[in-house]
């Protein structure tokens, strides 16, 4: 190197350096406008090295299988499908730059938002009170229909919001039944979703008998109550819901016993519900706690 200031020696030098990027989406998926919104929200989540280095992407979404429909980063959905996109990123280091294509999928189907399951017993007696519930979905809920065939909904039960209902099984010789829901939302409506019920043979005693033999002492009360089982009739289980229809507390093995206390200290001031399970039928309570 011609001037230099010592034999063999350096004037200069360069770091050498490779960055390998790497992108991956975060979906979010919400509603907007009435419509069902989807993201891709593209993250880089290779090492950096300690460089600052810019991205600039370009989208291109498609339903697998499809053509283009869009270059927007978000799109609106408007029918089930497994829906992808192909991204290209330039990656620009100082005066360096590079550019790479990926392709995501994500299957998309609107009634999987809301409706998966409507909780609560398949068998139960003719004449007995059964409670159902379902889990509420992302969006934000304007209605609900709740739709029964072989009983009816005991209004006086009934919840707000109503995700968790209360039936009265109709006496009869009626097999089989159904407990229905739809769902309206800011997005849309579902398809009717229903759970179908089969009826076991009617049992001996009345709900009006075992109704009165269980009462909870204190109600209202602090957390901690007692459960009074008069005659001593054996309890399968026991499920505490909250008002939103969520289970707080489950006791599951035969108890035989007059008095059963149960603590709810952890939980917040509120409305909950008692059901209990017996081989004669099922019970249902109201309970108080205030703190």
């Amino acid at each position: 190197m011609r001037g230099k200031s010592k034999p063999y020696g350096c004037d200069s030098s360069y770091f050498l350096n490779t960055f390998f990027p790497s992108f991956v989406p975060n979906w979010n998926v919400h509603c907007d406008s009435g419509c069902v919104i989807i993201e891709a929200n593209i993250k880089q989540i290779a090492d950096e090295c300690g460089h600052t280095p810019t991205y600039s992407y370009q989208y291109e979404w498609y339903k697998k299988g499809g053509a283009t429909f869009s270059t927007s980063e978000r799109i609106c959905v408007d029918s089930a499908a497994e829906y992808c996109f192909r991204i290209k990123v330039l990656t620009t280091l100082k005066t360096a730059s590079g550019e790479c294509s990926f392709n995501y999928c994500e299957r998309i189907d609107e009634n999987s938002f809301f409706i998966q399951s409507i909780e609560g017993p398949e068998n139960p007696d003719h004449g007995k009170i059964s409670s159902y519930y379902f889990t509420p979905s992302q969006f934000n809920i304007k209605k609900l229909e709740w739709r029964i065939e072989g009983g009816t909904l005991v209004d006086s039960l009934i919840t707000d919001p109503k995700n968790l209902i209360y039936v009265k099984w109709n006496n009869g010789s009626d097999s089989i039944g159904k407990v229905c829901l739809k769902i309206s939302t800011d997005c849309y409506e579902t398809k009717e979703y229903c759970k179908n019920i089969k009826f076991k043979a009617n049992t001996s005693t009345s709900d009006q008998e075992l109704q009165s033999n269980f009462t909870l002492f204190e109600n209202p009360n602090q957390g901690k109550f007692t459960i009074q089982n008069i005659e001593g009739f054996e309890i399968q289980n026991i499920r505490i819901y909250n008002s939103n229809g969520k289970t707080v507390n489950f006791t599951q093995n035969p108890i035989k016993s007059v008095e059963r206390i149960i603590s709810l200290q952890e939980k917040t001031s509120g409305l909950y519900y008692i059901h209990i399970v017996t081989p004669r039928g099922r019970i249902y309570k109201k309970l108080i706690v205030v703190k």
